[in-house]
């Protein structure tokens, strides 16, 4: 396997490589634990972020009620990360897989308008 600019392999004891050393046959013990694909999940959110506007008094008593408002909002509109899986939030774990985060969907944005009256 050629490697990609940047990479290297792991040759001795204490090297820090992108890829493992290659072993004739494959490398039997591939299902231990290792850090390979470890990665830092710290992130930041915003989770809700909502603006309104009401509609001045005068305007609202003549359609009958007596305050109105308008809203828009929307749920989970950023995240800064590094992290290179799908979400950083949703994580899925069993006994022999824990931490995988490739298994669940990420966290859905939501994006709500709505009107407010009050009689």
């Amino acid at each position: 396997m050629i490697l990609a600019s940047g990479w290297s392999r792991w040759q001795k004891e204490g090297d820090v490589a992108t890829h493992p050393k290659p072993i004739v046959g494959g490398n039997k013990d591939s299902n231990q634990s290792s850090t390979r694909y470890l990665e830092d999940g710290s992130y930041i959110r915003l989770r809700n972020v909502r603006l309104g506007y009401t509609i001045p008094v005068d305007a609202v008593r003549r359609i009958g009620f007596a305050r109105a408002n308008i809203f828009v909002s929307v749920d989970n509109l950023w995240t800064g990360t590094k992290f290179t899986g799908p979400d950083p939030e949703a994580s899925f774990s069993f006994e022999d897989t824990p931490g995988n985060s490739s298994i669940k969907y990420p966290i859905s944005r939501k994006l709500l308008f709505g009107v407010n009256f009050t009689l």
